[in-house]
C-alpha cells in the first residue's frame, strides 16, 4: 500500500472511531447528569477521557509501526487492545477511590465507551482490507496441480 493510501485509511479509522467515542459521550454524559448529577458528569468526563487518549496512543502508534513494517501491523493492532484493556483497569481501580466522581459512571462510561469504539474499530477494520499488508501465503505448503486416482 502506498503511504498516501496508508495515510488516509489509517486516518479514517481516527476520525470514525472518535465520532463513534463523541456520540457515546453525549449519552452517557446526558444519562450520568439526569441520574447521578455533578459527579456522574466528571466520571463520564473522566471514562470519555481516559478511551480518547489511550485509544489515540495506540492510534498513533498504529500509524507509525504500519508505515515501518506493515507485516507487524495485525499483531500489534492485538497486543495494543490488550494493553489499553489492562491499562483501563489499573487507572479503574486507581480512580475508584476520588470522591469527586462518581466510581460507577466512571466503570460503566469507560466499558461501554472501549466497547463501542473497539465494535466501531473492528467493523472499520473489516471495511479496509488494504491496511494491513498479510501474505497469506506463508507457511503453506505448495498445493500440487494434479492429483492421482
Amino acid at each position: 500500500m502506498r503511504s498516501d493510501e496508508l495515510h488516509t485509511t489509517t486516518t479514517r479509522l481516527v476520525r470514525g472511531t472518535f465520532a463513534t467515542l463523541a456520540v457515546t459521550g453525549v449519552v452517557a454524559v446526558s444519562v450520568s447528569a439526569l441520574i447521578v448529577g455533578r459527579s456522574g458528569v466528571l466520571g463520564a468526563l473522566v471514562g470519555l477521557g481516559l478511551v480518547g487518549l489511550l485509544f489515540g496512543g495506540s492510534a498513533a502508534l498504529l500509524a507509525l509501526v504500519v508505515r515501518r513494517s506493515p507485516t507487524h501491523a495485525a499483531g500489534m493492532l492485538a497486543v495494543g487492545a490488550f494493553v489499553r484493556l489492562a491499562a483501563y483497569a489499573v487507572v479503574l481501580a486507581t480512580l475508584s477511590g476520588v470522591g469527586w466522581i462518581d466510581p460507577q459512571v466512571l466503570a460503566v462510561t469507560t466499558g461501554a465507551a472501549v466497547t463501542v469504539t473497539l465494535a466501531y474499530e473492528l467493523h472499520a477494520l473489516s471495511r479496509m482490507p488494504r491496511l494491513f499488508w498479510i501474505d497469506d501465503v506463508i507457511g503453506q505448503r505448495p498445493v500440487p496441480s494434479a492429483t492421482r486416482s
